[in-house]
C-alpha cells in the first residue's frame, strides 16, 4: 500500500494521489496480479449550463475548486502482458 502517494500531473497543479483518496471504487473486477495501475486526477474542470442562463448550473473540480478534495482516479491495465484495453475511473 502506498502511504505518501504518487506525484501526478505537471506544474502548475501537481498533486499526490494515494489509494485512500479513491473512496468510491469501480464495479468491474480489479486488475490481475502484476497488471499496472496509474494514479490520475482531474487537474481542472468547469462545466456550465450552456442551454439557458436562468438555471445557473455549474460544476467545478481540480484547480477550479481549490477548497474541495482532489478528484483522484486510476487507470488499470488490462493484464500483465498488455495494458490495453484498460479501465479508468475518477472520484469527482
Amino acid at each position: 500500500m502506498d502511504y505518501a502517494g504518487t506525484l501526478t500531473g505537471q506544474a502548475p497543479g501537481r498533486t499526490y494521489v494515494n489509494e485512500s483518496q479513491l473512496v468510491v471504487h469501480p464495479t468491474w473486477p480489479g486488475p490481475t496480479g502484476g497488471a499496472r495501475e496509474i494514479h490520475t486526477f482531474l487537474k481542472s474542470i468547469h462545466m456550465v449550463d450552456s442551454l439557458t442562463t436562468r438555471v445557473g448550473f455549474s460544476v467545478k473540480a481540480g484547480m477550479q475548486a481549490p477548497t474541495r478534495p482532489v478528484s483522484a482516479g486510476q487507470v488499470e491495465g488490462g493484464s500483465v502482458q498488455d495494458d490495453f484495453p484498460a479501465n479508468s475511473f475518477f472520484n469527482v
